[in-house]
């Protein structure tokens, strides 16, 4: 299809957008730091949502990829699509939660604070599925990319991307981001160049 490479690439192209729009927390742990950034409201509620999106397309991406394989793992596409969910709500109520606290007279550490526990455990599961399914798939199809300079690049980013999550700060997310363009952008770039040649179905490479 002529928008494989469109689909793969989405995924990391608005988590990376998603990223810079929003404000930095620099200790997750702090819950004044995280109350001030979110003072640039409009700017905290677009890039929590832009984000939450971006792991939705990680479903597609994953689909159009798995399809593209020589030997496609369904369970990898369902585990990732679980991590992704995941994301997507602790996204979801990281964003809105505290604007929803603001917008009922109480201050938004408070829901920092109250959240502390139940947030972050849900954006731990995700980490944990989606990581698990990222590098098994990204382990699948460097078996089936001929550029051994890309498999081991791959490999670190994939690594990168699951351990960059466990970072509590919001830099980390820039180290998350960075790493999906990296995994993701050369299988789609590869993809893209298939199509365009007219080779008929799209390739991995």
């Amino acid at each position: 299809m002529r928008d494989d490479a469109l689909q793969i690439a989405a995924f990391p192209l608005l988590l990376a957008v998603g990223v810079l729009v929003i404000p930095v927390v620099p200790e997750y742990s702090d819950d004044l730091a995280a109350a001030r950034a979110m003072e640039h409201s409009g700017r905290w509620l677009i890039g929590h949502l832009v984000s939450a999106v971006a792991f939705a397309a990680s479903v597609q991406c994953s689909t159009v990829l798995q399809r593209l394989s020589v030997r496609p793992r369904p369970w990898v596409t369902l585990m990732l699509a679980i991590g992704a969910g995941l994301h997507a709500a602790g996204l979801g109520a990281d964003g809105i939660g505290p604007l929803a606290t603001v917008a009922a007279g109480v201050p938004p550490a408070m829901f920092f604070r109250g959240s502390s526990v139940l947030v972050p455990g849900v954006f731990i599961a995700g980490a944990v599925c989606f990581g698990l399914a990222q590098i098994s798939q990204t382990v699948q199809l460097t078996q089936e990319v001929s550029s051994r300079g890309w498999r081991l690049v791959a490999l670190i980013a994939a690594v990168t991307f699951s351990v960059a999550e466990s970072i509590p700060s919001g830099w980390g997310l820039y180290v998350v981001a960075l790493a999906a363009l990296v995994l993701y952008l050369p299988p789609a770039f590869s993809v893209w160049r298939s199509e365009t040649r007219g080779a008929g179905e799209a390739t991995l490479g």
